[in-house]
């Protein structure tokens, strides 16, 4: 029997928690102890059957002002505190602690690259959970985030992860463990629970001998209102309202020919719903049954998260897409250069937006291509079947 502990770090939403408590419902299914290390726990979860720990978190006060771009995940690095050696050692003793107290004999990290960090100090095995983006190809230096653009210098790409090596290095040093060689080993663990196909994944390349999951879907045990009556495109919707923009385009949203389904997470009001919703877009104020949705709309609007990305292409229908940040920006150009859908503003007036929609309803090619990605993307196992060959992994490779 293996004592894990699942740990999440870094990045936002509920999709981070839902991965873990999979791996945990099949781990204790198998006989297995299970902690949960979460960086936030919604109140709906206050009754889950495994302990649950706060993720060790600086003040944000001790995080450094992002003064020049995130170049690479070695840039990202950096604002998270990594060139702070005295901070990151804090931090590592904290993940060392609870290590301790959990007996963790494995670990699975979430976007959690300290975490990773104490499993090495720890000889602990770890294995690094997520999309693409959390897990960068496996070179010197790791490659920048957009890579779509001429890319920088490799020089400037080294420079964005010596100080961090260095730090990260010299904390590893005061636990008499051994330095890395590169950035990059600090995220390889024992092997990466790569949860994504090679055509959704955040970078356009990767070594050969990298493995792939495949993605998970969801269950579809959400609400599903049906569609506002009318014509028009049907659009199905999934947004933050902490992200910008969401105001401006659901408000140019409403007053289209189209009939559109949202649901808006991130602590969106009942006032900011009855503001938003008209005769066409209905505001739903509960999650979404995506399955549902996903078959049975024209296309989708959302910022690119990797699950409703996953989720449309499942069902072969073309994106437009307002991504607010880099790895959302990441999964956007991907699908874009498969010729999938469409970047929007949501500044641009209404007759602009329109024309986005219309484009995408109506030119086969858009269509075309989410109909080969829908065919890429039913060609790897069920939900089921991904999460059972990740724990294989921890229980073997452990």
């Amino acid at each position: 029997m293996a004592n894990v502990l699942l740990a999440w770090e870094l990045g936002l939403n509920r999709g981070h928690i839902n991965q873990l408590l999979e791996l945990a419902r099949q781990l204790t299914d198998r006989g297995h102890r299970v902690a949960l290390c979460l960086k936030e726990r919604p109140d709906d979860l206050a009754n889950l059957p495994w302990p649950v720990y706060q993720t060790p978190l600086p003040d944000q006060s001790e995080l450094p002002v992002m003064d020049t771009p995130m170049l690479n995940f070695g840039g990202m690095l950096k604002y998270r505190g990594y060139e702070n050696t005295d901070l990151l050692g804090r931090m590592i003793g904290r993940w060392l602690e609870l290590y301790r107290e959990t007996g963790a004999d494995r670990v699975v990290a979430d976007h959690a690259p300290t975490a990773l960090l104490a499993s090495h100090i720890a000889g602990l095995p770890a294995f690094p959970l997520g999309v693409g983006f959390h897990n960068p190809p496996d070179t010197r230096p790791m490659p920048a985030f957009r890579w779509w653009m001429p890319s920088p210098p490799r020089v400037r790409l080294r420079e964005a992860e010596r100080c961090v090596l260095d730090s990260v290095n010299a904390v590893a040093a005061r636990h008499g463990a051994a330095p890395f060689e590169q950035l990059s080993a600090l995220l390889r663990g024992q092997t990466r629970l790569l949860r994504t196909i090679p055509e959704l994944d955040d970078y356009n390349e990767r070594p050969n001998d990298e493995r792939f999951f495949g993605f998970p879907l969801g269950r579809g045990n959400g609400h599903w209102p049906g569609w506002p009556k009318g014509t028009g495109p049907r659009i199905l919707g999934y947004l933050q309202a902490s992200y910008p923009g969401v105001n401006e385009v659901l408000t140019t949203l409403g007053r289209l020919n189209v009939r559109a389904v949202f649901y808006i997470g991130g602590g969106a009001t009942a006032e900011q719903r009855r503001r938003w919703q008209t005769e066409r877009l209905h505001i739903s104020d509960k999650p979404l049954d995506l399955a549902i949705g996903s078959l049975e709309c024209d296309l989708g609007l959302n910022y690119a998260s990797n699950a409703f990305v996953a989720q449309m292409m499942w069902a072969g229908k073309p994106l437009l897409m307002m991504p607010p940040l880099e790895l959302h920006l990441m999964q956007a150009k991907r699908i874009e250069h498969h010729g999938a859908g469409a970047l929007i503003d949501p500044r641009w007036p209404p007759e602009r937006l329109q024309q986005a929609i219309d484009n995408l309803y109506w030119e086969d090619r858009y269509r075309k291509a989410a109909t080969h990605l829908q065919e890429r993307l039913r060609a790897w196992p069920d939900r089921e079947t991904i999460v059972s060959q990740m724990v294989d992994v921890i229980e073997k490779e452990g």
